[in-house]
């Protein structure tokens, strides 16, 4: 969000920033995120001796870097958009701890998707659940014409509709044991290909499917 030195040393407040970004991709209370936000205006201005710059900085975080924003620099941005402020749960706490460099000073190793926190790209987990399962039979995003929502349902499943531009008919796609509100539930990579899953072609698109 901010730039992490002069022109002279552009590195001057760096582990400021690093320091400030690794609580904010925690979150917790509102009483942390103000003290990450002293603490990053008190660390600028120890390296600066510029206390107009770190006013500046300690402002524009408390006003911009709500949680309440889709940004991805808000307080908590390693979680759901809805989590709201408040202490890290048992569950939580564990997730931070396995995914927590040794040395956050320093390039961490890139981990797998395995892990929580994971942000769907969509908005809803069961839909790129739907796209993955496409690609991964050789469909790329070019030939989907459209996936429609879920199909409203009494059970707890998903149903998807996709048609494609390679094809007549469709392909339906019924996510079971998951309801459209626990498709929207922060999820770990590892859970989503444990989703069952029955899928019903229809027409020529049977011959596009591996």
């Amino acid at each position: 969000m901010f730039w992490e030195g002069t022109s002279a040393e552009p590195n001057l407040w760096l582990n400021c920033c690093i320091d400030h970004d690794y609580a904010y991709w925690k979150g917790g209370t509102k009483k942390e995120r103000r003290q990450a936000d002293v603490k990053l205006s008190d660390c600028i201005e120890q390296k600066t001796h510029d206390p107009l710059l770190s006013n500046a900085v300690f402002a524009a975080v408390r006003f911009a870097a709500s949680p309440y924003l889709s940004t991805s620099f808000r307080w908590g941005y390693g979680w759901s958009c809805t989590r709201d402020y408040g202490p890290l749960s048992p569950t939580e706490l564990a997730e931070v701890a396995a995914l927590e460099p040794q040395d956050i000073y320093s390039t961490p190793v890139q981990k797998p998707d395995t892990y929580f926190p994971l942000l769907p790209t969509s908005g809803n987990y069961c839909t790129d659940f739907v796209y993955r399962w496409l690609q991964k039979q050789g469909i790329d995003s070019q030939s989907i014409l459209s996936v429609g929502e879920p199909f409203p349902s009494i059970h707890a499943e998903n149903r998807y509709w996709i048609k494609l531009n390679s094809c007549e008919g469709g392909i339906q796609i019924v996510i079971s044991g998951r309801t459209p509100l626990d498709c929207r539930v922060p999820q770990r990579a590892i859970d989503l290909p444990k989703y069952p899953i029955s899928v019903f072609v229809s027409g020529s698109c049977k011959d596009v499917l591996r």
